[in-house]
């Protein structure tokens, strides 16, 4: 997946904020970005390439994962973006 496709941003509401995560639905990822993130999906040559070489799971939940990994990055990002 082309990771320069995904972009955030972080949205208020009422009494709390939102991490909103887009993938363009003309991108090269978005045939396969949702549903490897949601469904179970059948991972290629090349994913269970990369999986091997990294020694991280890839595939399902992966935008979910990438969010438990980094919490005080996201912390620090919604902070700063609500001027907390």
């Amino acid at each position: 997946m082309c990771t320069t496709e995904v972009s955030n941003k972080t949205v208020e509401h009422k009494k709390s904020f939102a991490a909103v995560v887009y993938i363009p639905s003309n991108g090269q990822s978005s045939q396969y970005a949702i549903p490897m993130h949601e469904n179970q999906y059948h991972l290629g040559p090349k994913s269970l390439d990369k999986q091997r070489k990294v020694g991280k799971q890839v595939g399902r939940k992966f935008i979910t994962r990438a969010m438990d990994g980094h919490m005080d990055d996201i912390r620090g990002i919604i902070q700063r973006e609500a001027k907390i």
